[in-house]
């Protein structure tokens, strides 16, 4: 077990915060940690084996049968939202040169000289700004003579995205218009097509940024990435809350070299939509574990209507406290009480919002979910469609997030599962629980690679777990450099090969 109130030399003789398991950490207590270390490359390999198979699978039964799942078709790489074009230019090069120099530098930082913790949150945040830029730039390429910009075409499609509706809440008198007609037919069908499925925190974000730098596809796309990259500062906060700081390190390492966040964070709203329901559930530990616990409650809850307000896939979030109210016996109270607070300052923000603007957040997503039911289809039409789309939801998720980060996180899983659950443990258990609910719930239908950016954190932080444990075991390196830099190269592959609409 990842214990806080150790002080050992790790791996390399700096002081990691992780102390040994006094339960028992291998699952197996015939297997030695070497061999568990060198388990790792052939797990890998075959769960890419089995993701592959299914991919075939998939496609298969889809050419055969016709059907679709959602807007996958047969012609795409299903469970996928994307399609074959390979694109292998000198583009290739920039994305390289920065993701070898991140590597590098990563090793350098997490596992070596460990500089203080700000130092690390300020070279992150440059590095995810410049690993989405430079990944994106892949796929520049000349198409009829003229140019791909890849940064800012996708926001271009104004009649998809939410760009497109910013001269809008100016038009209807500002932004408390806006919200108050948002749900009202005359308005809502005039809106882009995201627009209708989604809450109006998208188009009033980006209101808020043409405010201050103007309207123009460039100011709103590096507005998108420069947000996002905030992620860090959450993401940092709860690893070392729950794991201590090693892991903390680790896990940053992993989030930005995860594949779907990196790819579609440049290019599509829902990186921005993952900053809130992140830092969420870190203030939702943070109440649980520290002082003015009243007060991180209640700001948990503020950053989940945040949250609610940008993207409906902050359901997930709300289901993941409600796992981990049922897991978490050992401080059932303390996370009843905190919940408790956080609902009532999620409905205050909401009612709130409500007197002062007339915004109805029912309406809004019973107009939403119609219009989604509408191009999608309600998702259980049959059982074999049902089935079908479910786990497809699963596992395309576990491909986008990317298949070494995904087995490093099956593994922290497999030990955490046969004992007794501490609070980092119930964290894994109940993300992984959270996802295979949502994942069967019907309430998406694909594209859960991009939608579901949100909670790829939550993978990192559990993968994080499991390599710096192996790390500390084994007293080599080799767990890191595999997930990360497999990961990476993953990352580089299906920018290159792969035509993704953001």
């Amino acid at each position: 077990m990842l214990s806080q109130a150790a002080d050992v030399r790790g791996w390399n003789g700096v002081p990691t915060g992780i102390g040994p398991d006094d339960s028992g950490y291998w699952p197996d207590p015939m297997a030695s940690p070497a061999r568990l270390a060198r388990s790792l490359p052939a797990q890998t390999l075959l769960l890419a084996a089995v993701l592959f198979l299914y991919h075939v699978a998939l496609q298969r039964w889809m050419t055969t049968s016709g059907e679709r799942l959602g807007r996958i078709g047969a012609q795409m790489v299903a469970p996928l939202h994307a399609e074959v074009d390979v694109r292998i230019g000198l583009w290739l090069v920039p994305a390289l040169v920065v993701l070898g120099s991140f590597l590098i530098l990563a090793r350098r930082l997490i596992l070596r000289t460990a500089p203080p913790a700000g130092v690390l949150l300020a070279v992150s945040v440059v590095y995810f700004i410049v690993i989405g830029l430079s990944v994106a730039m892949i796929d520049a390429q000349e198409v009829k003579g003229k140019p791909r910009q890849p940064i800012i075409e996708p926001y271009s499609r104004t009649e998809w995205e939410y760009y497109g509706d910013v001269p809008t809440v100016d038009r209807v008198g500002g932004p408390a218009s806006f919200l108050a007609r948002y749900a009202r037919p005359r308005l809502f069908t005039t809106l882009s097509l995201h627009a209708q499925t989604h809450p109006p925190g998208a188009v009033l974000f980006l209101w808020l940024v043409s405010k201050a730098f103007g309207y123009n596809l460039w100011s709103a796309s590096l507005a998108t990435v420069a947000f996002t990259a905030l992620i860090v500062f959450p993401v940092f906060g709860l690893a070392r809350e729950l794991a201590g700081e090693a892991v903390a390190r680790c896990a940053l390492a992993f989030l930005l070299v995860a594949p779907n966040l990196a790819m579609f964070t440049t290019t599509s709203m829902d990186g921005p939509f993952s900053v809130l329901p992140v830092t969420s559930v870190y203030l939702f530990y943070r109440a649980l574990g520290g002082s003015r616990p009243a007060v991180y409650a209640a700001l948990c809850g503020l950053a989940l209507a945040g949250a609610a307000f940008m993207t409906y896939a902050a359901v997930f979030i709300a289901l993941f406290y409600a796992v981990v109210a049922v897991l978490d016996r050992d401080r059932f109270a303390a996370v009843a009480r905190t919940l408790a607070v956080a609902l009532a300052a999620f409905l205050a923000a909401y009612a709130l919002l409500f007197v002062t603007t007339g915004y109805e957040p029912v309406a809004a997503a019973r107009a939403a979910m119609a219009h989604d039911a509408e191009m999608m289809g309600t998702g259980h039409e049959s059982f074999t469609r049902y089935l079908n789309l479910s786990v497809a939801n699963l596992l395309v998720f576990l491909i986008g997030v990317g298949v070494p980060l995904t087995t490093c996180w099956l593994r922290e899983l497999a030990v955490v599962a046969g004992r007794r659950l501490g609070a980092g443990d119930v964290f894994v258990v109940a993300f992984s629980v959270s996802l295979v609910l949502i994942a069967f719930s019907s309430l998406f239908t694909l594209e859960v690679e991009r939608i579901w950016l949100l909670v790829v954190p939550f993978v990192a932080i559990a993968a994080a777990r499991q390599a710096v444990e192996l790390m500390k075991t084994t007293g080599r390196a080799f767990s890191f450099d595999w997930v990360a830099g497999l990961t990476a190269l993953q990352l580089v592959v299906f920018e290159a090969l792969l035509q993704t609409a953001w």
